[in-house]
């Protein structure tokens, strides 16, 4: 908390007195400019100069001693004959020499060795730097690095007064050059090189400005801001002081802490309140499942379908609330305009038509609770999410397909929401400018919600593999190229298939489950018979047995394998996963007791033992409710064919028997189904195979005439026949 030392000062400015002393309520540091610069001065004012040796300078005073040496070697040899030449400032020069030194030098001549010796010493001094005289007191006190012709900087730092002057450097080299003669000619030799070297022997260091203020810039950055520490209860502004830059700077710092700790105090208390609120709402968000739809809570693929759904609709809120407040100042947009175009009805709109209604509306308001918090606790957002969830929830709940679904999705919130921001907007008694832009983007935010969500409906059912009703229906078609195979293909497995569709969809219907995922379900169920349709009894047109020519082993690995097959089938052509679930569940782990009895009897005088495994289903056994469903109708569908006369009683006795044989054999032991809708499953079977076996009417015999009609379009068959 803020100590209640500090007075209220107001805005301070440079040069004010201060009216009063403030003490600091919490530790903090600033940087002290002043310092700071001091440092960084005095960090420049010690980097050292560079020097750059010239190499055409080099080059111009080695190739003109190389000269002088020539026009010596002439003079010499000439002797008296020897004179200048007007175009040779070199020539007048040499002969103004005098003798003694004529004589020294000719000792350098002496040898081409010696004469290298000379030109490499020189080499030597040049390449260390020889700097003007005007150059050097102008910049006495400096420190110098010199950089060669290759941009090579030497490491070594020197004194400006420590690099030679041509008079300097001119002495350096004829005492290294004399070390090179004997003793009686040592003094010659130096004072001849001293005396002419001078002439020509210039300055060759260049001052590199730009690389000296590269380097300079370079060590001033490196230069760390000086910080000074300001204790809790320290003094931040002395009364009567007067403020200068420092004590203001100091001040300045003091209050944008202050603000900041201030600010991130409220973020923090404003994350925990909102975070508070959010995990109140996911508890009673999970109690309400727990207690409303167990069978959501109980399936972990379910739980993060309304979880993704809930996520992604949160964050499309939040980036829409962020990229309107970005935009709305840039394009003139009133904020008022801001409840209109949130995606508020999307989690509703994709849960009703994945899971159920209630769920939908319950998600539905956590996102609009959610996104109020956002929106600093905004009623309308509440209002408008709880009003068009529900509306939305109730309208896309039995689309029949996806154009009927985007349809409704548009039409629910283009209507909605204007009426809604109407009635709003006429409260608060604003423009009817204002009204008639509203109207209008709530019109355009419906089309685009409506494309928002067959967008992350497609994304959903993609990734969690959950199919909705609208997805399933495309199944039914009977142009579906599976289904298409079975007609042709197998005809008798097809009537099967149709016959236990209905019987499942009814069922279902009954009971509260998904009576078209059911259908679905039962449609598919045999596919895996497409592999070999003769060896299935419904598809024998001909009357021959073909399990008669086979061992009864056999016969049940053909008749085993149709499930197997058909998962097979069911992957290639990517059919939904409950399509899968129910061709791999609808025998469960039902025993082939034809052909295993079979197998017992002609077994019974020999050693061999007959395994009941070998006969039986893989598994597993049948768990969703329109997986056992159908899995229930496959049976009762085909062993009601097996009835003559068949009567209401009858078809009740024969489907009770398949009931209690599932119950007893264990088939029913993880399904997710109770005895009370077992009960209105067993009423719905026998109430449809009962309509669908009714017996008719016999039609009464017709003349003879008629009979004489008909023999003679049979002979005109018969006679086409013959011809073809």
């Amino acid at each position: 908390l803020l100590m209640p030392t500090e007075k209220k000062t107001g805005n301070l400015i440079e040069n004010q007195q201060a009216p009063s002393t403030i003490f600091a309520d919490f530790e903090f540091t600033y940087v002290d400019e002043q310092q700071t610069n001091e440092l960084q001065k005095e960090i420049v004012a010690k980097e050292p100069l560079i020097f750059k040796t010239g190499g055409q300078i080099s080059e111009v005073i080695t190739q003109n001693v190389s000269n002088f040496f020539e026009e010596i070697a002439k003079r010499i040899q000439q002797k008296e004959n020897y004179s200048d030449r007007v175009d040779s400032k070199t020539s007048v020069y040499v002969l103004e020499i005098p003798e003694i030194a004529l004589k020294g030098l000719s000792l350098i001549l002496q040898s081409h060795e010696k004469r290298m010796i000379f030109m490499r010493e020189l080499a030597e001094i040049l390449d260390d730097g020889v700097i003007e005289v005007s150059e050097k007191e102008s910049r006495r006190g400096a420190r110098v690095r010199i950089m060669d012709d290759k941009d090579r900087i030497k490491t070594k730092i020197l004194r400006i007064e420590e690099i030679p002057t041509s008079s300097d450097a001119s002495e350096k080299m004829a005492s290294k050059i004399a070390q090179y003669y004997s003793l009686e000619n040592r003094k010659i030799v130096e004072n001849a090189v001293a005396a002419t070297m001078g002439e020509f022997i210039t300055g060759n260091l260049v001052y590199e400005s730009a690389e000296t203020e590269k380097r300079r810039n370079e060590a001033q950055n490196l230069v760390k801001p000086v910080r000074v520490d300001v204790k809790l209860g320290g003094i931040v502004i002395e009364k009567g002081s007067v403020v200068d830059k420092n004590s203001l700077l100091k001040y300045q710092t003091y209050v944008k802490e202050k603000e900041k700790i201030a600010n991130t105090r409220k973020f923090w208390s404003k994350v925990f309140n909102s975070a508070s609120l959010c995990f109140i709402l996911m508890v009673l968000t999970g109690v309400y499942m727990y207690h409303i739809h167990p069978e959501v809570v109980r399936s972990s693929k379910l739980v993060g379908v309304v979880s993704a759904v809930v996520i992604i609709n949160i964050i499309l809120n939040a980036l829409v609330i962020r990229g309107f407040n970005l935009l709305s100042p840039v394009l003139n947009i009133s904020p008022q305009l801001l409840p209109t175009i949130i995606p508020l009805a999307l989690c509703s709109v994709i849960l009703s038509t994945l899971i159920g209604l209630r769920v939908a509306l319950y998600a539905g308001l956590f996102v609009s609770l959610v996104t109020a918090i956002q929106m600093e606790n905004s009623f309308n957002v509440i209002l408008n999410g709880m009003i068009i969830s529900i509306i939305s929830g109730f309208t896309v709940r039995y689309a029949k397909n996806y154009r009927d679904y985007f349809i409704k999705c548009v039409l629910v919130v283009s209507l909605t929401m204007p009426v809604m921001d109407f009635i709003r907007l006429v409260s608060y008694e604003q423009s009817i400018e204002l009204i008639g832009r509203a109207v209008a983007t709530g019109v355009v935010s419906g089309l685009l919600i409506a494309v928002l969500c067959v967008g992350v409906l497609f994304f959903i059912e993609t990734t969690f593999r959950i199919n909705s009703d609208m997805s399933l229906l495309t199944f039914c078609d009977y142009n579906n190229p599976l289904l298409k195979r079975l007609q042709i293909e197998a005809p008798g497995t097809y009537h099967h298939s149709l016959m236990v569709s209905s019987l499942a969809e009814h069922a279902a219907r009954d009971i509260g489950a998904n009576s078209i995922k059911a259908r679905v379900c039962a449609l598919f169920h045999d596919i895996g018979k497409l592999a070999k349709p003769e060896y299935f009894t419904e598809n024998n047109i001909d009357g021959y047995n073909r399990h008669e020519d086979l061992s009864p082993r056999m016969s049940s690995i053909v008749i085993l394998n149709h499930v197997k097959e058909g998962l097979e089938l069911a992957m290639k052509y990517k059919l939904p996963k409950i399509i899968c679930d129910t061709i791999e569940q609808h025998h469960g782990k039902d025993v082939i007791s034809f052909f295993y009895q079979r197998a017992v009897d002609e077994n019974e005088d020999k050693a061999e033992n007959v395994h009941k495994g070998d006969y039986k289903y893989p598994g597993p056994l049948p768990r969703e409710k329109e997986t056992v469903i159908t899995a229930l109708a496959d049976p009762c569908e085909a062993a009601s064919r097996s009835l003559e006369k068949p009567t209401p009683s009858k078809i009740d006795a024969l489907i009770g028997e398949i009931f209690r044989k599932k119950i007893r054999d264990g088939q029913l032991d993880d399904a997710e189904i109770s005895v009370r809708e077992l009960a209105i499953v067993r009423k719905s079977f026998m109430k449809t195979i009962a309509t669908m076996m009714h017996g008719r009417i016999a039609y009464p015999k017709e003349d003879d005439d008629d009979d004489e009609e008909t023999d003679l379009f049979k002979g005109t068959m018969r006679k086409d026949s013959e011809k073809e």
